[in-house]
């Protein structure tokens, strides 16, 4: 029987994990959560939704494209724990990415299964009919 993980738990792996991937520095890491006291500042105040919002920024601001999707392809069992805060981490990513105006298809598609759904939906494809 698996054991449930408690948020901030799961959020100081997943800074482990960013780290550790070399995708950001811890240095980078705790700039980006510095508005909210930093990784402290987020499990003392249980500001988890905001900070993988900022780090899903901080990732896409350091990182190409092309990185991120492998990492999303090598990570995806990862992104998909604790899915109550870390999907606003992924659709941060795809947000970016999107506003900068590249073609998140593949992205949506390397995330966990279960976020696609929602991605699919926030995110439509270019040129799809929009009212269907």
């Amino acid at each position: 029987m698996p054991t449930t993980r408690l948020p901030d738990e799961l959020f100081e792996e997943f800074l482990q994990l960013l780290n550790s991937s070399g995708l950001l520095s811890a240095e980078s890491l705790e700039m980006a959560l510095s508005d909210l006291g930093g990784a402290q500042g987020v499990v003392e105040n249980a500001y988890y939704i905001s900070a993988y919002e900022l780090l899903g920024s901080a990732l896409v601001s350091a990182n190409s494209f092309q990185s991120v999707l492998i990492f999303f392809k090598d990570f995806q069992r990862y992104l998909g724990e604790g899915v109550e805060q870390r999907y606003y981490f992924v659709e941060s990513i795809v947000d970016c990415f999107s506003a900068r105006g590249d073609n998140v298809a593949a992205l949506i598609e390397a995330a966990p299964s279960s976020y696609r759904v929602y991605l699919h939906k926030k995110f439509p494809k270019k040129g799809a009919d929009l009212f269907d």
